[in-house]
């Protein structure tokens, strides 16, 4: 630790009202700068000693007790920049939302009533993603959209996004958010889980206050050299190596697949098999591409511990040199590379911390701890926060579509892929505006010697992904169909309806089983019907 005079920006916005704090007043502060978002919490003290002969009124006072969303800016800046820097820092600002409050009041035992003349503060705060989007737990269906359309439906007004993507754009048949809270999975792990399955990148972009998703980290910029000066302890940090090679596996009958991805650093028989059914032979060539990717061996890190203020500014994302000309050891293995600034932490508390000491002062001392965990420049590794993978498949009723004959004929429809050839029915979605997906055509309500399709308008259960869905299970019996309970009965029936159809039933007559084969074109009625002792064969047309 050390200690250096800062001068603090700090401002509170409530319900349009901006509440500025003057540095001085700030008692301790701390920074969690990460190249996916930051926390922080800062502590401060308001005098309210109006009424009893004083100057100033605590006006903050009613609207820090509201629930009222709270926007905090805090910015930092050095007083004295040190002499070798070769212009003035730019302050470390950032501008979050505040989460948990406190509030401590500090009453006067040595004045009547003991008045309260001085109250301190606390406001924790973070990233407007990271608060907003952890509440946010949407279930909701969207079809010919892409991720990159889904995301934007849900960020909401106070979160600033870009995208450089050539996959989150691309439009999807469906895509389909099950993120019931009961599960514990919000918006912010769906995104955060998305692009870690997909390789992507997640970063907070600190001098404009924005997010960026991408496909690659952002290598561009030009490097600032760091004086050896600033430093204490320099910690190289070398990660676990991967030890296993890694396997696609597709199960799909016709063509089973056991595609290898193979890393130096493997040890033998030490894998990661990633198990898929996919018809589709590119799916399986495209997962092999992507856990390509995401296999990889992590370059070496640095943990610095500053031992003075930085001469040069820093936040994530911004590029680091190391030389010798500006006061490092020629002999450091560090001088090579390239660093990012991957984190940076800064936690201040002022050497006073009596309520009145540097009152409504521009700056104050501070007692500083000040680390940074930079990363070499081209490391492919993205540093994500914990997330909680959302629950997968969703289960939501639907209705099975045909548009073979005319309503409310019975019919069933299967619609054939042009660029895979693969059959799907298509079912609507009641609960989300009637809604039209697609799920497999395939013999899912029994054995595959049966070929009895799912009809018009059938209520089925779909099984839903975040981007595919299948049909699980029929919900109900076709009205032709069921039989009264007391003849303890089971029918198939076939056919468009009850005056175009043909049944088999088999039902008790008291004790006695009875075997009925029926066909039925309007007037014209053909049955087979075999009981105790007799088989009869009918023909007729009814009048």
């Amino acid at each position: 630790m050390f200690t250096d005079r800062l001068e603090l920006s700090l401002t509170l916005t409530i319900q349009g009202t901006a509440f500025t704090i003057p540095s001085g007043n700030v008692k301790s502060f701390d920074l969690d700068l990460a190249s996916h978002g930051f926390s922080g919490a800062v502590e401060f003290v308001v005098a309210n000693a109006k009424t009893h002969g004083g100057a100033e009124a605590d006006a903050l006072l009613a609207s820090f007790l509201a629930p009222d969303l709270v926007t905090v800016s805090l910015g930092v800046s050095v007083v004295h920049d040190d002499p070798e820097a070769s212009s003035s820092l730019a302050p470390v600002t950032v501008v979050g939302l505040g989460q948990r409050k406190t509030l401590t009041e500090q009453a006067t035992r040595v004045m009547k009533d003991r008045p309260v003349l001085y109250r301190r503060y606390r406001i924790e705060f973070a990233d407007p993603a990271a608060v907003l989007w952890k509440q946010h737990f949407p279930c909701a269906l969207y079809t010919e959209k892409s991720v990159q359309d889904v995301i934007e439906a849900n960020k909401g007004d106070a979160i600033s996004l870009t995208y450089d993507s050539t996959t989150l754009g691309v439009t999807r048949p469906l895509v389909f958010l099950h993120l019931d809270p009961t599960y514990g999975s919000s918006f912010y792990d769906l995104v955060l889980w998305y692009l870690d399955a997909n390789a992507g990148v997640w970063a907070y972009d600190y001098p404009n206050g924005a997010y960026k998703i991408s496909d690659a980290k952002d290598a561009s910029g030009t490097a600032s050299s760091l004086f050896g000066d600033d430093a204490g302890l320099v910690t190289i940090v070398l990660p676990e190596v991967p030890r296993a090679s890694a396997a696609v596996l597709s199960s799909y009958t016709a063509s089973p697949q056991n595609k290898p991805v193979s890393q130096a650093q493997a040890a033998s028989g030490i894998r990661r098999d990633y198990l898929m059914r996919s018809a589709i032979a590119q799916d399986v060539d495209d997962r092999v591409t992507l856990e390509t990717k995401r296999l990889f061996v992590r370059s070496s890190e640095l943990e610095i511990a500053f031992r003075r203020f930085p001469t040069i500014t820093i936040h994530p994302g911004v590029l680091i040199q190391l030389e010798a000309s500006a006061l490092w050891s020629s002999e450091a293995s560090s001088l090579a590379a390239t660093w990012r600034v991957r984190r940076y932490r800064i936690e201040g508390r002022a050497e006073d911390q009596g309520a009145d000491a540097d009152h409504d002062a521009p700056n104050a001392g501070y007692r500083l701890a000040v680390t940074a965990r930079l990363e070499q420049q081209d490391d492919p590794y993205v540093e994500l926060p914990a997330f909680t993978a959302p629950t997968y498949p969703g289960y939501v009723e639907g209705k099975v579509v045909s548009e073979q004959g005319e309503a409310p004929d019975v019919t069933y429809q299967f619609y054939t892929d042009e660029a895979t050839s693969l059959d799907s029915y298509k079912v609507t979605v009641p609960l989300w505006d009637n809604q039209t997906i697609t799920a497999p055509f395939a013999p899912t309500m029994g054995s595959g010697n049966l070929y009895l399709p799912a009809y018009r308008d059938a209520r089925v259960l779909l099984a839903i992904g975040l981007t595919r869905a299948s049909i699980a299970q029929l919900l109900d019996w076709r009205a032709d169909a069921k039989l009264a309970m007391d003849v303890q009965g089971e029918q198939i029936f076939f056919g468009k309806s009850a005056t175009n159809s043909t049944a088999i039933s088999h039902a008790y007559d008291g004790e006695n089983p009875v075997l009925k084969v029926a066909r039925i074109h309007d007037k014209d009625t053909a049955t087979l019907q075999i009981k105790e002792g007799s088989l009869i064969i009918t023909v007729k047309e009814d009048s």
